[in-house]
């Protein structure tokens, strides 16, 4: 067995590290939390998303029942055609094929 594995296998200290050994490490630890970072704000995307569609859909269903409700009780709105539009249904398939279509630019 080499010196340095005898040493590391007795349990003798290690040498300290030199300044580039110290920057090295630094600068991996840096990475390493920089990477984390990003896979958490990519989570937190992700999920931001999800919610923002499922929020979309249930107000789509609210501007169904309001225009039902004004529709039964032959209620006029000044803004029928924002009534309208908002009541139509978003395919969240088109969400995210126009954002990876997006990404992909």
């Amino acid at each position: 067995m080499s010196p340095v594995l005898e040493a590391e296998y007795s349990g003798a200290r290690r040498p300290p590290l030199s300044r580039a050994g110290r920057s090295y490490r630094s600068t991996e630890t840096g990475l390493i939390s920089q990477n984390r970072m990003a896979a958490e704000a990519g989570k937190r995307a992700d999920l931001d998303l999800q919610i923002s569609l499922l929020t979309e859909h249930e107000l789509t269903n609210v501007a169904d029942v309001l225009n039902g409700v004004a529709r039964h009780l032959q209620i006029e709105s000044g803004s029928q055609a924002d009534l309208d539009e908002s009541s139509r249904s978003i395919a969240p398939e088109r969400v995210l094929d126009k954002i990876e279509e997006t990404n992909l630019r």
